[in-house]
């Protein structure tokens, strides 16, 4: 019996080395030949300004990936031309609420925000009933 598998995927993980590791168990020992590997260089770029400090915070399992175009800014070729930061003494972040944060009052209620709005319209739609209602029915009909 003979198969080979050419493929393997790893999980996007950053890392400097990956073990792989065969289990081959009872079978006869494998040739390897070669094995190579590809994966995507990481790059954190910052716009910089010569009067603020810029601060990098980390760790937060609520925040959202950002989104950036960074292919109008910076070109690949340029990114290997960009001047590499050096990162300061980390220093914890006391002004960090996390979760116990205070939303905005919308987002806090915002089923009663939506109520608010339902009503308010089902009151506009009430209102523009009666006055459609209080029209004359003579009116309406073309005189001769």
């Amino acid at each position: 019996m003979h198969s080979s598998q050419l493929f393997i995927a790893i999980p996007g993980i950053s890392a400097r080395e990956f073990r792989l590791v065969f289990r081959n168990h009872d079978s006869p020992p494998l040739t390897i030949s070669s094995v190579s590997g590809e994966g995507y260089r990481r790059v954190l770029v910052f716009k910089t300004y010569p009067d603020h400090k810029l601060f990098l915070f980390w760790c937060n399992p609520l925040a959202e990936n950002p989104q950036y175009d960074l292919a109008g800014a910076v070109t690949p070729e340029a990114v290997d031309k960009l001047p590499v930061a050096v990162l300061g003494e980390e220093h914890e972040n006391p002004s960090f609420a996390g979760a116990k944060a205070r939303m905005p009052f919308s987002e806090r209620y915002r089923f009663l925000l939506y109520g608010v709005v339902v009503v308010a319209i089902a009151g506009l739609l009430l209102l523009q009933y009666r006055v459609f209602r209080r029209l004359p029915a003579d009116d309406t009909k073309p005189k001769s």
